[in-house]
């Protein structure tokens, strides 16, 4: 098999840059096995313009927000509802029929509400709100409508517009997509396999002009970039069912309470940097279930516990680029926890260097670690 680009991974990153390359007439093969535990897979799906403690405005938040929004709702079309099936049950479908399907959601607006858990936390609130003007921080009308659902005393604000994102039906709808026109391999990449040639690679029988690595962690474990400087982290959450409580917004004080499908919320998150393996633990079921007592008015129950470990980097930055030694051998990776809102933004900017040979930012080129990276 010959194609021009091969991808390995399929998560945010693998699935936006074969979106994007497609797009531009370029043909990609994708390596994945699918996993359950991903990180992209166990995420909240959460596009905020003001992030952290201090509120500070998302990296680059007027050009990539918009742009993802406009990214999420092209491939919702691209995809269409016959692709929300698994990969365990497969169809086949013939051209009359996808016509008739209906486009797929996949992102939707959902503001944050943010309680203020400190006179700090309001204090800063207002004092960002005046230099934001109403950009991104608003006040509510009535700062005690949260009262029949949540415990709080010093009121809220609203952060604006934020999105979620429905990654789960995305990759699915997505991977179904791939194996409908043979551009999926299902199984793990195993490297022993890859064979750098002067003008491509091979990998089994398929010979490519390029390989982009998009396998997340896996990254930082072995192959040409694992000397990059990868910030691993662990994030965990659970799923519940709540009743009673509205699903239209993002709810947050110290942790956050996200609508999912389905009709349930996702509850989390934690921001692990000394984990011990990949796994949910009984310390965060409990400290979140002892949160949700002391701040929800609902009753809840607990129908998952999920846990993965996030891509991100020491200068949270995405890498994107080619290996100085080998320039047939590309990255996409390390979006770490601004992935939802990252990945569709510079996968398309790497999709048109490939195919243009467009720049990429240089703060995401990771020709800026030529020096490090000569070193394998």
């Amino acid at each position: 098999m010959q194609t021009s680009v091969l991808i390995v991974g399929q998560g945010l990153c693998g699935t936006w840059l074969s979106f994007w390359l497609q797009q531009l007439g370029i043909d990609c093969v994708v390596i994945d096995e699918e996993r359950p535990n991903t990180s992209t897979r166990v995420a909240s799906g959460v596009i905020n313009p003001v992030t952290g403690r201090r509120m500070t405005r998302t990296w680059m938040a007027d050009e990539v927000i918009p742009f993802a929004v406009k990214a999420y709702e092209e491939l919702g079309r691209k995809i269409t509802a016959k692709y929300e099936v698994r990969s365990s049950r497969e169809r086949t479908f013939s051209p009359a029929q996808e016509q008739q399907q209906p486009a797929t959601t996949l992102i939707q607006r959902c503001d944050i509400i943010d309680f203020f858990n400190s006179p700090d936390r309001r204090k800063d609130f207002e004092e960002k709100a005046k230099q934001y003007a109403a950009e991104y921080l608003q006040w509510p009308e009535d700062e005690a409508a949260m009262q029949q659902h949540f415990r709080y005393e010093l009121g809220y604000g609203i952060i604006a517009p934020a999105y979620q994102v429905d990654l789960q039906t995305m990759l699915d709808g997505w991977r179904q997509y791939l194996l409908q026109h043979q551009q999926l391999l299902a199984q793990r990449f195993d490297a022993s396999q890859l064979q750098l040639l002067p003008d491509g690679v091979q990998y089994q029988d398929i010979r490519a002009d390029k390989i982009v690595f998009a396998d997340g962690i896996a990254a930082n474990a072995a192959g040409f970039f694992q000397l990059l400087p990868f910030a691993l982290n662990k994030g965990e959450a659970l799923i519940l069912k709540i009743d009673g409580l509205p699903n239209n917004h993002i709810y947050k004080k110290g942790n956050s309470l996200t609508p999912w499908r389905g009709g349930y919320f996702w509850a989390g998150s934690t921001y692990n940097n000394h984990y011990t393996n990949d796994q949910p633990s009984e310390a965060f079921r409990q400290q979140m279930e002892a949160w949700l007592q002391s701040v929800l008015k609902h009753p809840f129950t607990v129908l998952d516990h999920v846990a993965a470990i996030r891509p991100a980097t020491v200068e949270r930055r995405p890498f994107a680029g080619w290996h100085p030694q080998h320039p047939q051998v590309g990255i996409l990776n390390g979006t770490g926890t601004k992935g939802v809102t990252l990945a569709p933004y510079f996968a398309q900017q790497l999709a048109a260097n490939i195919a243009q040979q467009t720049p990429l930012l240089p703060a995401v080129d990771v020709a800026r670690f030529a020096r490090v990276l000569s070193r394998m």
